[in-house]
């Protein structure tokens, strides 16, 4: 049944155990006073999501009790804690899923995405924004301009993990920059090189509707995988050589932690951000050392959603593209499922409330 507005319940879709999710009824939060609480409006499906309701865990992160999934959102200003400033009620915001300590030595340099007390949305034993109602720390809450939609500002959350990469690798003009897997992310990996200035943007995918979105939103290269071989493909487009800057958003494991080695220029750069289903992988280590690799692992991210929010206002990047199929809260089982199976044209399904 749907709650209105005036209830003091609101709704809830929780994973009990993996494969299993229900509509549960909750209380209402209210906010602290650092704190606003937000009527949930989008939110993506993220593969982090799919590992837990398949596999009930990622890495040493296990589902040890039922709880909400979910981090890719946005939603409007509902209530105001006393003590916060700065904000209106009805207005957009798109939502920083950390919640970190601010006084460790990562949080105070700036590197709060390192913090070891995080609490990051959907991750056990976090709730997730699979609800209606939610209430946030007013650090995690970015209001959007005008023009900016509910979708766009959920799709702020997979583009910034590009933006946070792309700092890293910083692409320079007339570099190449390979991207393995183009989802939500992958995609946001290919805005950022063309904006940057790499002018051979080469995208890798098992799936052809991911690459022709990739093409439309500037990869000027693309393979699919499965039809040819990806090293051969690289050379012949970028040079023998090999791309400066290499993108790992697939999550692929074993299938190209050699590539990313073996594609790279001597001195090119490796930015991982794909989650493998397996705990350790074989790398090239003896090939990435000759060649002098710089190799980023990317934790989330942070310090990005300003950037990220004013390059989608601007027009200059559209992440609402990425959004192919859209949900009601109670289909979210229907939702990781096309997600999982990677049906029907699928790139970002999309939860609306």
């Amino acid at each position: 049944m749907h709650m209105s507005k005036s209830d003091c319940s609101i709704r809830a879709s929780v994973l009990i155990k993996p494969g299993q999710i229900e509509m549960q009824s909750r209380p209402r939060p209210a906010p602290g006073p650092d704190e606003v609480l937000v009527r949930i409006a989008c939110v993506g499906v993220c593969g982090s999501d799919i590992h837990y309701y398949r596999h009930g865990r990622i890495g040493d992160q296990i589902l040890k009790s039922p709880q909400c999934l979910g981090h890719e959102g946005s939603g409007y200003i509902e209530a105001i804690g006393s003590d916060v400033r700065g904000f209106e009620v009805g207005q957009l915001v798109a939502l920083e899923p950390s919640r970190v300590c601010g006084w460790c030595s990562h949080c105070r340099q700036g590197n709060y995405n390192l913090c070891p007390q995080v609490k990051f949305l959907g991750t056990p034993p976090i709730e997730g924004i699979f609800q209606e109602y939610y209430v946030f720390h007013f650090s995690q809450c970015f209001p959007v301009p005008a023009g900016v939609s509910p979708a766009a500002a959920a799709m702020i959350e997979p583009f910034v993990t590009g933006l946070c990469a792309s700092r890293s690798l910083r692409p320079e003009p007339g570099h190449s920059a390979l991207i393995i897997g183009v989802g939500a992310i992958g995609l946001g990996c290919v805005n950022m090189a063309r904006l940057y200035g790499a002018t051979c943007v080469i995208a890798l995918d098992k799936l052809d509707h991911r690459l022709e979105l990739a093409a439309h939103q500037g990869a000027t290269h693309t393979l699919n995988v499965t039809r040819s071989d990806p090293l051969d493909f690289i050379h012949s487009v970028a040079g023998s050589p090999g791309v400066d800057c290499v993108y790992e958003s697939s999550g692929a494991g074993q299938e190209v932690a050699q590539l990313m080695v073996t594609a790279a220029v001597r001195n090119g750069k490796l930015s991982v951000m794909g989650i493998p289903l397996e705990d350790e992988l074989p790398l090239p280590i003896h090939e990435a050392r000759r060649r002098g690799l710089i190799i980023h692992n990317v934790r989330r991210f942070a310090n990005c959603y300003p950037a990220a929010i004013r390059l989608v206002a601007s027009g200059k990047v559209d992440p609402e593209a990425w959004v192919t199929h859209r949900f009601s809260l109670e289909q979210i089982p229907q939702a990781l499922e096309l997600a999982d199976s990677y049906a029907d044209g699928v790139v970002k399904a999309l939860i609306e409330m």
